[in-house]
């Protein structure tokens, strides 16, 4: 079901899948403050899930969006990919991503975005990424599965508990991340 009450984009309980991967489209692309909820995306050439928005240069606005109970799978690029000046503040509970062929959550976002208890599993790319200069991403409670490299963060972006399996990390870049997994 999706549908715009009170101006929103809605998206509900929705499996999104493709038989071949197949060049690199994305399997969903977001470009409105939207709320997802119970979506399952598959098997996409580009990134299963992408956000971009930039007012000043595409009259788009994404911020304030919240994501709820999805899972990515098995896409060519980044699992998450969010990105622009306009798609901040976003709030995503419970992601589950799996087996991409980038990075599992990517948030290139100018101010960056929250993420409440995401799970990433065997993602080529690493497990999470936050590395604009000026974002400011929250993990809480992020789970990364073993021996998929490095998850990069940088800017003022901050890490609350979670789990790393083995040979996986956090990696700051910035001097003023903050890492808290004790």
């Amino acid at each position: 079901k999706a549908g715009y009450p009170d101006g929103v984009f809605q998206i509900n309980d929705l499996n999104i899948l493709s038989w071949d991967k197949i060049g690199e489209g994305n399997g969903v692309e977001i470009h409105s403050i939207t709320r997802m909820r119970n979506v399952f995306i598959k098997n996409f050439g580009g990134h299963g899930l992408f956000i971009s928005a930039d007012v000043g240069n595409h009259a788009s606005n994404a911020s304030n969006s919240k994501i709820d109970y999805i899972q990515v799978a098995e896409c060519g690029k980044d699992g998450i990919h969010i990105r622009g000046g306009d798609a901040n503040a976003i709030s995503f509970y419970d992601c589950d991503v799996r087996d991409c062929g980038g990075v599992g959550i990517n948030d290139d976002s100018f101010l960056g975005c929250k993420f409440f208890n995401p799970m990433v599993h065997e993602c080529k790319g690493g497990a999470y990424r936050a590395m604009n200069g000026n974002n400011r991403t929250e993990f809480f409670g992020a789970y990364m599965e073993g021996g998929q490299g490095d998850s990069e963060i940088g800017g003022v972006t901050h890490v609350y508990g979670g789990i790393c399996g083995p040979g996986s990390q956090w990696v700051a870049r910035s001097p003023w991340c903050k890492i808290d997994q004790e």
